[in-house]
C-alpha cells in the first residue's frame, strides 16, 4: 500500500486521540479494599500489598529518559496509621529534600508538597500527597526529572497525571466481594 505523508499524520493522530488503558487495581486490607487506577502501559518497580505500610511503585515511561538513570516513578503507599512503622513511615512524606522547603497546598482533600531536590545532577519536580481516610492514610508520590528533551508540556502532563490518580483513589470498607473479572 502507498500511504501519503498526510494520510500516515492523520492515522497516527487518531490513534493519538484514543485514550490509554487504564487499570484499577485494588489493595485487600483487614477492613475492606483501597483501590486505585494506573495507567497498564506503566512497568510495575514494587508491589508490596501487605499492611502497615503498602508500597506500589510505578515508572511512567519517557522517551526524554532513556539510556540516562533519570526516570519518571509513581508511588502509591497505604499506612495502618496506629502501627508504629507506619507512623515512622509517614514522617518522610513532605520532608524536605533539597535546599528549599516544600511548598504546600491543598488539592481535593490532599495536602500535597511541592519540591525541586537533585538527584545526581538532574533536578527533579517531587510531589508528595497525602490524605487520611476511615482507616488508612495514603500516599502518592510523583517525581519526575527535568530532562532538555522532555516532551513539550511535560509538567502539565505530569501535574494532569496527578490530579487523575489521586481523584481515581477510593477506600471500601466492608466484606471484600470480588466482581466475576477479578482475582484476589
Amino acid at each position: 500500500m502507498n500511504y501519503t505523508k498526510k494520510t500516515v499524520a492523520s492515522l497516527l493522530l487518531l490513534l493519538l486521540t484514543f485514550p490509554v488503558a487504564a487499570a484499577e487495581l485494588k489493595i485487600v486490607t483487614p477492613k475492606g479494599y483501597v483501590a486505585f487506577t494506573v495507567e497498564d502501559h506503566w512497568p510495575v518497580l514494587n508491589m508490596q500489598t501487605k499492611l502497615p505500610v503498602t508500597a506500589s511503585v510505578f515508572q511512567i515511561p519517557n522517551n526524554a529518559d532513556k539510556g540516562t538513570s533519570d526516570s519518571t516513578n509513581l508511588a502509591i503507599n497505604i499506612y495502618d496509621p496506629k502501627s508504629t512503622q507506619a507512623k515512622q513511615a509517614l514522617t518522610k512524606v513532605g520532608k524536605q529534600l533539597g535546599t528549599k522547603a516544600p511548598v504546600v497546598e491543598q488539592y481535593d482533600n490532599w495536602t500535597l508538597y511541592w519540591q525541586e531536590p537533585a538527584q545526581g545532577g538532574t533536578t527533579y519536580t517531587l510531589v508528595d500527597a497525602k490524605r487520611s481516610f476511615e482507616n488508612y492514610i495514603i500516599s502518592v508520590r510523583l517525581a519526575w526529572p527535568h530532562l532538555r528533551s522532555n516532551p513539550t508540556g511535560y509538567d502539565k502532563q505530569m501535574y494532569q497525571t496527578l490530579r487523575t490518580v489521586l481523584s481515581h483513589i477510593r477506600v471500601h470498607t466492608g466484606p471484600v466481594t470480588p466482581n466475576k473479572d477479578e482475582i484476589i
